[in-house]
């Protein structure tokens, strides 16, 4: 029978993630040697190459609790495919006499990166008992708090102007090389004839402007503008996956964005960056 691994009660079902723990379970009758380990490795997909964090534990027992993720706790963490809220990731463990494997198992889990933040912050410190958190967990949660709340990642945003001071007539295009959240247009000049038609005097048919962004040379999404400015977030667009300052912000590969602008109009695009 392969290792089980059950997420502890306290946590919501079926659901794992920073903060959380589980316990893993050999049916290997014994008795385990000395030097006898568990390897716990999380994948954010099926595939092992996708390996985001593991962690080596010694064990006198076939069976063990683990807490994910916690500070100095052991984990050794990787950038490259931190799962995004709700993804369903692999735990893959391994009980161990030494480096040679007596025992496995495979489980699937939902990611959830912010359950767990109050566990952590009843959990005692590595240097000896007491409740509270140790600077180094403290600036771990501020980093997790930060790098998970949206308003907080959306008030420390940056502009880059990618067109004219003033505006221009476009189009304005820009390769994605690094983790951006989206795009502003703002018009500074309305063709002649084009008259708004709404209460508020703010919104032209037709569109004063396109935002597209693509994947390599395939529309991903188009976005009309008919109003006098317009703040396109693709957050909502699995462009980006973004977790904390400890672990990482996940970016696409050949992305670009063009902005396209109707006859007589211009507008000022600006690029929004991750602080």
């Amino acid at each position: 029978m392969p290792i089980v691994v059950v997420p502890y009660p306290s946590a919501p079902p079926n659901v794992l993630g920073p903060g959380l723990s589980a316990r893993f379970t050999s049916d290997f009758t014994g008795p385990l040697p000395s030097d006898a380990n568990f390897l716990v490795n999380l994948d954010a997909t099926e595939d092992p190459a996708t390996l985001f964090a593991t962690i080596t534990v010694p064990t006198p027992e076939p069976f063990t609790d683990l807490p994910l993720l916690l500070p100095n706790s052991g984990w050794e963490q990787f950038v490259n495919f931190w799962p995004v809220d709700g993804q369903q990731t692999f735990v893959r463990s391994f009980l161990r006499e030494g480096a040679t494997v007596i025992d496995s198992g495979t489980a699937s889990f939902q990611w959830d990166a912010t359950s767990g933040l109050s566990k952590m912050l009843l959990n005692p410190t590595t240097s000896g008992g007491g409740g509270g958190l140790t600077p180094a967990q403290d600036q771990a949660l501020q980093e997790i708090h930060q790098g998970t709340a949206l308003d907080q990642l959306l008030d420390a945003l940056t502009l880059e102007l990618i067109s004219p001071a003033g505006g221009g007539p476009g189009p304005f295009n820009r390769t994605l090389l690094t983790p951006t959240a989206g795009v502003l247009v703002r018009m500074t000049a309305i063709a002649a004839g084009l008259v708004p038609d709404t209460p508020d005097g703010d919104y032209w048919l037709p569109s004063l402007a396109v935002i597209r962004l693509f994947r390599g040379a395939d529309l991903w999404h188009r976005v009309p503008v008919h109003t006098s400015s317009k703040l396109y977030y693709w957050l909502d667009e699995n462009v980006t996956a973004f977790a904390t300052n400890l672990l990482v912000s996940q970016w696409l590969l050949n992305m670009s964005v063009q902005v396209t602008i109707r006859e007589g109009c211009q507008a000022e695009v600006f690029l929004l960056h991750y602080p």
